[in-house]
């Protein structure tokens, strides 16, 4: 198990993670979080639990909660990034166990001292994260009054005491626990409504006409997943944070940040150009960091067309909705550009044996234009109501657990009645090139729409 990547193994000295309750106090000056964390574990097999813990924090003290009293825990730290503790002798492993930890980890400016808006050097290793399920976690944010807060999940509580605030945010649907620390005068808040939810814009641009374009293209993408599925959103609230400095866009569960970068792109490439990746990222809120979950460093072949193509495609699906059919053929247009210029024999690599981590333009050309063309054609050999019907039950049969190519492969046999489909769909992942399959092959058999 990490207390970093936290992810579960099976090994002798593996737990679970049941909930955690995480409390964070941020001092400007020195420009540190100090960490409360309380982690109820189970399924304790001895008194030794390793884990990965960021190297950049400092551990000030581990101890054991019970009742009202503390016991002191040992442990002593391995490698850049391990930690191993031993629990008293005494402890009963067949109940649930609160481990507390006590730590320091620095946050980072992002975008240097005018922006002040402040992540953690390394997001993704501060909190507990579970991989083999999900773990419910509460956090509150201790900032000075100058200061505001973001975070995932809903807001449970914001209180303003002794010139600080205090915030607090619950989750139990995703294992995402980001933070972003700002000057409440340093990025402009907006307030919008879609899908009966509440939108909440932080820009640092000022110009207007971008912030316009992204607050439409993020609420009309949103409102058309939402439809897509079902109605099947758990938060009251969907948050968008513009980053200065950051390259890209990242989902991260009832939330999305995106860099200036990108933003400010908008008035030299263009509409469809800029606002596709905004809603790419909403778009994962379904399918994706939201809901359906896929396991990361691992060796699983075909994630990353699971994860990104089929993504990158449902965002065309919104283009052709909120743009209209040419929207969509130009998308389409551009994706086999791209790979037609940048992939060839010498340099592609089959789709269904890219690693989670891509490592070159090739392997992302591949990913996020390849795949989506591989994906209208298995939209059209299914027909519009059966695609439909298939990504809708894909959805609801995997939301809040984690998947797998062969579960995708599973869901679809249901549509596919003679086998034809997936055959065709595993041969386009597990081959070089591309090339449309012609109309006569389609194969159109009704299948059970959910």
């Amino acid at each position: 198990m990490t207390i970093a990547s936290l992810s579960l193994v099976a090994n002798e000295h593996a737990t679970d993670i049941i909930d955690y309750d995480l409390k964070a106090d941020f001092d400007n000056i020195t420009g540190l979080l100090k960490v409360n964390l309380n982690m109820k574990v189970g399924k304790l097999t001895d008194n030794k639990i390793d884990f990965i813990f960021t190297h950049h924090a400092k551990i000030e003290a581990i101890y054991l909660q019970v009742g009202k009293s503390k016991k002191n825990v040992a442990f002593h730290t391995f490698s850049s990034d391990s930690i191993s503790l031993t629990l008293p002798d005494n402890t009963d492993l067949s109940e649930q166990t609160t481990i507390v930890f006590d730590y320091s980890i620095p946050v980072d400016s992002v975008s240097g001292s005018k922006s002040c808006v402040y992540t953690l050097t390394r997001p993704e290793k501060w909190y507990p994260l579970l991989y083999n399920e999900l773990s419910t976690h509460i956090i509150t944010v201790s900032v000075p009054e100058n200061y505001s807060a973001l975070s995932t999940g809903d807001m449970i509580k914001k209180v303003e005491k002794n010139k600080r605030k205090v915030l607090s945010w619950s989750d139990k649907y995703n294992y995402t626990c980001p933070l972003f620390i700002f000057k409440t005068d340093s990025l402009k808040g907006i307030k919008k409504i879609s899908a009966n939810k509440n939108i909440d814009f932080y820009f640092y641009s000022c110009d207007t006409l971008i912030q316009n374009n992204y607050t439409k293209i993020v609420c009309g993408s949103f409102q058309y997943f939402y439809n897509l599925f079902d109605k099947d959103y758990p938060y009251n609230t969907y948050s968008f944070i513009e980053i200065p400095d950051y390259p890209a866009g990242s989902a991260l569960g009832s939330l999305q940040m995106f860099g200036t970068t990108p933003v400010s792109d908008f008035t030299t490439y263009g509409m469809l150009y800029c606002l596709k990746p905004a809603a790419h990222e909403v778009a994962h809120e379904w399918w994706g960091v939201g809901h359906i979950h896929y396991k990361d460093k691992t060796n699983d072949g075909g994630l990353q067309f699971l994860r990104e193509s089929m993504n990158e495609y449902l965002t065309f699906m919104f283009i052709e909705h909120y743009w209209g059919s040419d929207s969509l053929a130009k998308c389409l247009k551009i994706a086999d550009s791209y790979y037609k210029t940048y992939v060839n024999d010498s340099n592609e690599r089959n789709l269904f044996e890219i690693p989670q981590q891509y490592s070159s333009w090739e392997e992302a050309v591949v990913i996020y234009y390849k795949g989506p063309l591989i994906v209208h054609e298995l939209r059209k050999m299914l027909g519009d109501e059966n695609w439909v019907g298939f990504i809708k039950r894909f959805y609801f049969d995997f939301r809040n657990k984690y998947a797998t190519i062969d579960d995708f492969y599973k869901t679809l046999s249901v549509f596919d009645t003679d086998g034809h489909i997936v055959k065709t769909l595993d041969n386009y992942l597990k081959t070089k090139g591309f090339k449309q399959i012609e109309q006569k092959q389609y194969n159109r058999t009704p299948g059970n729409v959910r």
